[in-house]
């Protein structure tokens, strides 16, 4: 199992093929849990979290230009949404049962229902979007 721990500031932070701990700190976080039974904080600030692996639908981009992007936005609306959606691809973990938990900001969760065996947890607002498949 790994701990990774962002800190203070914007932070990527990308898991493996074990089960992860996961704590964004302070900042906007773009978090992908990967492989296993991920625990994923996403901390202070507007988060973007996957229990899978993140990609690049647009390569003329970088996470860090869309991460950069996504935290500057105080209210996202459909639109930014929409954004983001358009400029990043996940591959959802849909073997393990992961937990990702809101903590401050607004946060963006990718999570797999594929498997009716395998249910993630998560803590969220009702104001925050979850995307699924």
């Amino acid at each position: 199992m790994a701990w990774l721990d962002g800190g203070l500031g914007n932070d990527i932070l990308i898991g493996g093929s074990a089960s992860d701990w996961f704590n964004g700190g302070d900042g906007a976080d773009l978090i992908a849990g990967g492989l296993g039974a991920d625990d994923i904080s996403g901390g202070a600030g507007n988060n973007i979290l996957s229990d899978g692996g993140v990609g690049l639908r647009n390569t003329a981009t970088t996470l860090r230009a869309v991460l950069d992007r996504w935290a500057a936005i105080a209210n996202p609306t459909d639109a930014d949404y929409a954004a983001l959606t358009a400029d990043l691809s996940f591959v959802l973990d849909n073997a393990s049962a992961d937990t990702l938990r809101w903590q401050d900001g607004i946060d963006f969760f990718w999570s797999s229902t594929a498997n009716p065996a395998v249910v993630d947890i998560l803590d969220r607002l009702a104001s925050e979007r979850r995307r699924q498949s």
